[in-house]
C-alpha cells in the first residue's frame, strides 16, 4: 500500500510531538526553567476561575432574561437547557481559544529567553542571542500572529459548529475540529522559538504547515494538561513552549544525538 508509510510517518511525528512534553519536564526542573515560569503558571491559574466566573454569569443574566419573558413552563425548562448547551459550551470553548492567547500575548517578553534556556540545555549553545533592543518588535509581532491564530480558531470553531447540524458531514466536522485546535495551539507555541531565528510571519507559517503533525502533538500535550486542575493549569503553557522548542531542535539537528533527548 503505498500510502501506508506516509501514514506511518504521520504518527510518528504526532507521537514525537507529545513525547517532547517528557524532555520538557527534565529541563523545566533539572535546568531550573521553572523559575521563569512562575509568573505565566500563576495567571494561567488565575484565568480559570475568572472564565468559569464568567460563563457562570453570562448563563445566569441569559436565563434570567428568557425566564422572565416567558410564560409557558415547557419553554422555559427548554430555553434553559438550550441556552446552557449552546452558550454555555460556547462561552467555555471561548475561553479555552482565548487561554493560549491571553498567556501568550502578556507574557510575550518572557518566551524568548525560556526558549533560549531550553535551547542552551539541549545544544550548549543560545543560538541566536536574544537582543534586548528587539523586545517590542518581537512583542508586536507575538501579538499579531496571536491574533491571526486566534481569528483561524474561532472561524475554525464556528463553522465546525455550524457544520454539526448539517447530517452528511457533522461526523467530520466532530472530528476535524479538535485535530484543528491542537494544530493552531501547537502552532502558536513554538512561534517564539521561530520568532528568535528572525522568520517572517510568512516563513513562520510555512514552517508551521510542513511541520503540522508535530503543532497536533504539542497542542494534545498542552490539551491533556488543562484536564488536571491546578497543576495541569499551571504547567501547561511553559511545559508547551519548552517542548516546542524541542521539536524546532529535534528538526534542525535530525541526524545528531542529544544527550538531553536520551
Amino acid at each position: 500500500m503505498p500510502d501506508q508509510p506516509e501514514r506511518l510517518s504521520t504518527l510518528h511525528t504526532l507521537r514525537r510531538g507529545v513525547s517532547d512534553f517528557k524532555i520538557a519536564h527534565r529541563l523545566v526542573w533539572d535546568q531550573k526553567i521553572w523559575r521563569m515560569l512562575v509568573v505565566p503558571g500563576l495567571l494561567s491559574v488565575l484565568y480559570w476561575p475568572a472564565a468559569f466566573y464568567l460563563t457562570y454569569r453570562g448563563l445566569h443574566l441569559a436565563t434570567d432574561f428568557w425566564i422572565g419573558r416567558t410564560e409557558s413552563r415547557w419553554l422555559v425548562i427548554t430555553g434553559v437547557i438550550v441556552l446552557g448547551l449552546i452558550l454555555g459550551g460556547s462561552m467555555l470553548a471561548g475561553a479555552i481559544l482565548l487561554h493560549r492567547a491571553f498567556i501568550m500575548t502578556v507574557c510575550a517578553p518572557i518566551w524568548g529567553p525560556v526558549s533560549e534556556l531550553a535551547e542552551r540545555a539541549l545544544l550548549g549553545t543560545t543560538g541566536p542571542p536574544l537582543s534586548i533592543r528587539q523586545m517590542a518588535r518581537d512583542i508586536r509581532r507575538a501579538i499579531f500572529v496571536t491574533t491571526i491564530l486566534v481569528a483561524l480558531s474561532a472561524f475554525i470553531f464556528i463553522g465546525c459548529w455550524v457544520l454539526t447540524f448539517v447530517p452528511i458531514v457533522q461526523v467530520a466536522a466532530i472530528v476535524f475540529l479538535p485535530f484543528a485546535q491542537m494544530f493552531l495551539a501547537g502552532a502558536g507555541f513554538v512561534d517564539p522559538v521561530l520568532e528568535r531565528r528572525k522568520l517572517s510571519v510568512r516563513e513562520t507559517f510555512h514552517y508551521i504547515w510542513a511541520h503540522r503533525w508535530r503543532m497536533v502533538g504539542n497542542g494534545c500535550g498542552y490539551t491533556l494538561l488543562l484536564l488536571f486542575p491546578i497543576v495541569g493549569w499551571f504547567l501547561a503553557p511553559g511545559y508547551a513552549v519548552v517542548a516546542a522548542t524541542v521539536g524546532a531542535v529535534r528538526d534542525e539537528q535530525p541526524g545528531e544525538t542529544l544527550p538531553e533527548l536520551q
